[in-house]
């Protein structure tokens, strides 16, 4: 009887190991994400040129460059769009086109009455607001921000202001501008190996203060900056023989990611899920629709 139940105790304990050792094999237990398997903001998002949708810049124009007259459109500087017009700079001229392309008006900086070099652009409210550039050795100490009514070309001022002003920031001219909850942000040449540096100014191009980036100018400083997406987009170039720069920041300017998608000839957004780049080949400049 005795030797029967120590079988049966024995049986038992057999059981209840199988029994246990199945719970624990189906037991799923949670999982704690470390950081690093968060997903990452510093990720880039997915771009993808859309060849099929290119606007090729149709027009040409003759500009004087002392005594000689040429013929072309020069460098482009940068773009800036609104829902029927895109806005083209170029280093002496300014030009409106449709969405083909065709030149529908355009301010032509004979003889540099204006600057020597216009910049990127961007538009507010039913203006252009045009950055200038000025040659060393007069960077920061004569660049301009013009004004120039989009629907007519003709009521054009100009607003002086001097970045030798301002501290750290005697080296960069008015290369760049955006518009942001109704204040200006400006940028432009930086001699390479010095931080990245954006002035901040009022809706009157008034200083208000300057926003070190706490990144390192690859070359010559920001080409492009745009708000796309509520973020600040901003292009380098990058030195010669390597690839560009696209750097973009959040809206309070902390860096959210890196990459080497160039932009330096100019970008705009089109909508929430796409924007227009400037690309430029064989003398040909047009725009190329990207989507995220």
């Amino acid at each position: 009887m005795k030797k029967n139940i120590k079988y049966l105790y024995i049986i038992f304990l057999l059981l209840l190991g199988i029994s246990c050792k199945n719970k624990s094999s189906k037991y799923i237990p949670p999982i704690n994400k470390s950081s690093s398997d968060k997903p990452s903001t510093n990720e880039p998002p997915v771009i993808r040129q859309l060849d099929s949708n290119q606007i090729v810049f149709k027009g040409s124009y003759k500009y004087s460059n002392g005594n000689k007259q040429t013929n072309g459109t020069k460098h482009i500087q940068g773009i800036i769009t609104d829902s029927s017009f895109i806005y083209w700079s170029f280093t002496h001229a300014i030009i409106k086109t449709d969405y083909k392309g065709n030149v529908i008006d355009s301010l032509i900086d004979e003889n540099q009455k204006y600057t020597n070099h216009f910049a990127d652009l961007t538009l507010v409210n039913d203006k252009l607001i045009v950055t200038s550039e000025h040659w060393p050795p007069a960077w920061g100490k004569k660049s301009k921000i013009y004004s120039i009514n989009k629907n007519n070309f003709k009521e054009i001022e100009a607003h002086p202001i001097n970045l030798g002003k301002i501290e750290g920031a005697v080296n960069h001219g008015a290369g760049t501008i955006e518009h942001y909850n109704n204040k200006y942000y400006l940028s432009g040449y930086i001699k390479k190996g010095t931080d990245l540096i954006v002035s901040e100014l009022n809706e009157n191009f008034e200083f208000l203060r300057q926003i070190n980036l706490g990144v390192n100018s690859p070359k010559n400083g920001i080409q492009t900056m745009k708000i796309i997406n509520d973020e600040f987009w901003i292009s380098c170039y990058g030195p010669p023989g390597t690839i560009d720069h696209l750097f973009v920041f959040d809206n309070e300017w902390n860096l959210k990611y890196h990459n080497n998608f160039s932009t330096i000839y100019g970008m705009a957004q089109n909508d929430k899920e796409s924007f227009f780049v400037v690309r430029v080949k064989e003398n040909i400049t047009y725009l190329e629709k990207v989507s995220f």
